[in-house]
């Protein structure tokens, strides 16, 4: 079974996102307590709250560069400017 990796700058969305996984029996941890030398490519899935923080595309394409995870990006609205950047970034 995967590790997820949730990503966000509500505590709430992490509280309620981890509590399900947990629930549902999948390991998760937060972004910022996963270790440097754990960020690697295996069996985890990010999970990225693009609501909570001021992350642009281009930011947002940095990251998966350096963290080339599988990734779900979630917003509450999705909208044509957010989600064809995405589709083009994979």
């Amino acid at each position: 079974m995967f590790q997820i990796i949730l990503v966000s700058e509500s505590a709430l969305f992490t509280k309620t996102f981890g509590t399900k996984f947990s629930d549902l029996g999948y390991s998760w941890s937060s972004f910022e307590k996963v270790e440097s030398h754990e960020k690697r490519k295996d069996e985890r899935i990010v999970i990225v709250d693009i609501q909570s923080f001021s992350m642009t595309f281009l930011d947002l394409g940095e990251f998966l560069k350096e963290y080339p995870y599988p990734m779900l990006v979630l917003t509450p609205i999705p909208t044509f400017e957010e989600g064809y950047p995405l589709l083009r970034m994979g």
